[in-house]
């Protein structure tokens, strides 16, 4: 590397550290630019953290469902077990009732 390249290259660095670039008149004329990058950054990152807490939401709400498919299948479980015709049957005579040799008498709704 050249003397003269270094030199403007350490001018470079210089310049960027203490920020007198942004006076620099070539750098002015793009200013508009630099504020329409600046802005499309900022629409970025926030899109960015609005899909990691959206996918972080989507996981818990995974997990709830999880959850609640599994208790739904054990309730499930459970009534179909106490409303067995045997089931039914022991908690009756538990309670004093008791099976009936008449058949069934259906009481009609509009029985005028």
């Amino acid at each position: 590397m050249t003397e003269e390249r270094k030199n403007r290259i350490g001018a470079l660095v210089s310049d960027v550290m203490r920020g007198s670039f942004l006076s620099d008149p070539r750098f002015i004329a793009n200013w508009p630019f630099v504020l329409f990058l600046v802005f499309l950054a900022i629409v970025s990152i926030s899109s960015s953290h609005a899909a990691d807490k959206k996918v972080a939401e989507l996981s818990e709400k995974r997990k709830v469902l999880k959850d609640l498919r599994s208790e739904f299948v054990f309730v499930r479980k459970e009534v179909m077990n106490r409303t067995r015709v045997t089931v039914v049957t022991e908690n009756a005579e538990q309670i004093g009732l008791i099976k009936t040799r008449e058949g069934i008498y259906k009481v009609a709704e509009n029985d005028q």
